[in-house]
C-alpha cells in the first residue's frame, strides 16, 4: 500500500533563551579541541550552574527555556572574533535514548563548563553578547526539539515508507526542504506557513497531517483545489487543554504569580497581609465560555463539578449534554459578557474571530472580571485588552496565547501585576504531545489509503473532488 512512498516530518525547534549575565556566571571557551581536552585549571568556578536543567531555572529570569547540551569527546570548537564554531555537535533528543548531530554550528559566545557533580564537560549557547542591554532577547538557535519519538517514527518505516525529517524549516534548509517535497506525498507536522506558493513545489503531495488541533498555518482551500487531504488531532488534547485553561483562572484570580514573586522579593514582612495581597473567589461564580467545543465541555465540568460555577457559553451551535450535565446556559454574547466572572475563550482563529474581543467587548464586562485566552492570539485586539487593563475595565487576564508569538519583551502585557503570561503551553505536557503525534501518523496513513472518515478538515472537498 505505501511503497515507493515518502513522508517529511517537520519537527518544531524550541526557542534557546538567554540566561542574565548578571545572575550567572558565564564562561568563554579558551581552549581549542575536544572536550576532554579542556584542563579544568583553565576555567573559574563553576558551582552557579549545578542546578540548572532543561525544567529548572529561576523563575525570577526571563527565560524560556535552558538547554544544557553536552559535546562528545570527537567535537571541537573554535574561536574567531566573537563568533564561535562547534563541530560535529551531537544533541540528545528529549525523552528518547537517541540523539542528532547538527554538524557544524556558527553562534555567537558558546559557553564551555564542567559539570560540578561529575565533572562532565558541557555548553551553554548565546547569541548575544552578554554584556549587552538586550541580553534577555531570544535566540533562534534550535537545540532542544519538539521530538517525534523513535517508536512511533518505526510505524510509518514498517509500512516501507520513507521517512525525511527536518528540524523546522528555515534559511539553512529551505532549499533542502523543496527539494524533498517534489516528491513528497505526504508532510507530518510544521512550523511555517503552508501556502499556495509552497504547494506549487509539491506535485504529488496528498496528504498534510498537523500535529495539532488548530491548523491556521495551513490555506484549506489551496489545499482543497489540490485535492490534498489536511488532517488534525482533536480529541486528544481536550483534558489537557482544559487543565491551562483552570490553571490560568486560579492563578490570575488568586494572583498566585504576583504575590509569589513579591515573596522572593523579600516584601512579605508582616503576618497580616494589607488588601493588594489580596485576589478573587472561583467557587460559586459564573464562567462564559466563548467556543463550546470539546474542549469547553470538559472545561465545564471542572468549573461545575469542581468549584461549583454556573456556566454560561456562546456558541453557534446549542450543546445539549453540556446544558443536561452541568446546567449550562446558551446565551448571546452580550449577556454572557455582562454576566460572567470568568470569561474563558477557546475559539480558532478566522475571518469571522479575528479581533472578536476589542475594547468595546472588555468594556461590557464586570470591573471583577477575569479574561481567558487559550484559543488563538488574534482573536483579542491586544491594545485594546491593554486599554482596558490599565483603565482597569476588567480585573486581570491570563493569556496562554498571542498576537505575535513569541511575544516582543517591549509588551505592556508583560509589565502589568495584573496579567498571568505563558508561552502558548496549553498541550505542553509529554504524555499529551506523544498521543497527538501519534494520532497524527494514524491520520496520515489513513488518509494515504482513501479514508478520510476521521480528522479530516477538509473531508467534503476531497470527497466531492472524488466524485
Amino acid at each position: 500500500m505505501y511503497k515507493n512512498t515518502t513522508i517529511l516530518i517537520v519537527i518544531l525547534s524550541v526557542l534557546l533563551a538567554l540566561v542574565n549575565a548578571d545572575e550567572y556566571k558565564l564562561l568563554y571557551n579558551t581552549c581549542n579541541g575536544p572536550c576532554s581536552s579542556c584542563p579544568r585549571d583553565q576555567f573559574e568556578d563553576t558551582s552557579t550552574f549545578s542546578d540548572v536543567s532543561v525544567s529548572s531555572y529561576p523563575s525570577t529570569k526571563k527565560v524560556a527555556s535552558v538547554t544544557l547540551s553536552y559535546f562528545p569527546d570527537n567535537s571541537s570548537i573554535s574561536v574567531e572574533g566573537d563568533f564561535v564554531t562547534v563541530s560535529n555537535l551531537v544533541v540528545p533528543i528529549q525523552n528518547t535514548d537517541a540523539s542528532r548531530n547538527y554538524g557544524n554550528i556558527n553562534c555567537q559566545y558558546v559557553t564551555y563548563y564542567r559539570s560540578a557533580s561529575d565533572n562532565s564537560c558541557g555548553v551553554f549557547t548565546l547569541c548575544n553578547n552578554p554584556d549587552k542591554e538586550d541580553v534577555n532577547s531570544s535566540s533562534t538557535l534550535p537545540i532542544t526539539l519538539l521530538s517525534i519519538p523513535k517508536d512511533l517514527i518505526e510505524i510509518l518505516t514498517k509500512e516501507g515508507i520513507n521517512v525525511v525529517e527536518f528540524d523546522g524549516v528555515h534559511d539553512s534548509n529551505k532549499e533542502a526542504f523543496h527539494h524533498e517535497l517534489r516528491t513528497a506525498h505526504g508532510t507530518l507536522g510544521t512550523n511555517f506557513k503552508f501556502d499556495e506558493a509552497l504547494l506549487k513545489l509539491a506535485p504529488v503531495l496528498r496528504v498534510c497531517s498537523t500535529i495539532s488541533v488548530g491548523y491556521d498555518a495551513f490555506n484549506v482551500s489551496a489545499l482543497s483545489q489540490q485535492n490534498i487531504a489536511l488532517m488534525h488531532t482533536p480529541g486528544i488534547l481536550n483534558d489537557t487543554m482544559a487543565d491551562t485553561v483552570m490553571a490560568l483562572v486560579l492563578s490570575t484570580a488568586r494572583k498566585i504569580v504576583n504575590v509569589a514573586e513579591r515573596v522572593k522579593k523579600g516584601e512579605w514582612v508582616r503576618t497580616h497581609l494589607t488588601l493588594d495581597w489580596y485576589g478573587l473567589d472561583v467557587h460559586h461564580k459564573t464562567m462564559g465560555i466563548v467556543g463550546m467545543g470539546r474542549i469547553g465541555e470538559v472545561l465545564a465540568k471542572r468549573a461545575h463539578c469542581g468549584f461549583d460555577m454556573n456556566i454560561l457559553y456562546y456558541s453557534r451551535t446549542a450543546h445539549k449534554s453540556v446544558e443536561e450535565k452541568y446546567q449550562a446556559k446558551r446565551v448571546e454574547l452580550q449577556q454572557l459578557l455582562s454576566e460572567s466572572d470568568y470569561i474563558c475563550v477557546i475559539l480558532p482563529m478566522s475571518d469571522e474571530t479575528y479581533h472578536m474581543f476589542s475594547y468595546k467587548e472588555f468594556a461590557a464586562m464586570k470591573p471583577t472580571a477575569i479574561f481567558v485566552n487559550a484559543g488563538r492570539g488574534p482573536v483579542v485586539d491586544e491594545q485594546a485588552l491593554i486599554q482596558a487593563l490599565k483603565e482597569n475595565k476588567i480585573a486581570g487576564a491570563g493569556l496562554d496565547v498571542f498576537e505575535q508569538e513569541p511575544i516582543s519583551m517591549a509588551s505592556p502585557l508583560l509589565q502589568l501585576s495584573n496579567v498571568v503570561a505563558v508561552p502558548h503551553i496549553g498541550t505542553s505536557v509529554p504524555e499529551c504531545h506523544y498521543n497527538m503525534a501519534k494520532l497524527a501518523i494514524e491520520n496520515l496513513l489513513r488518509a494515504l489509503k482513501g479514508d478520510f472518515s476521521q480528522n479530516c478538515v477538509n473531508k467534503d472537498s476531497i470527497i466531492s473532488n472524488k466524485h
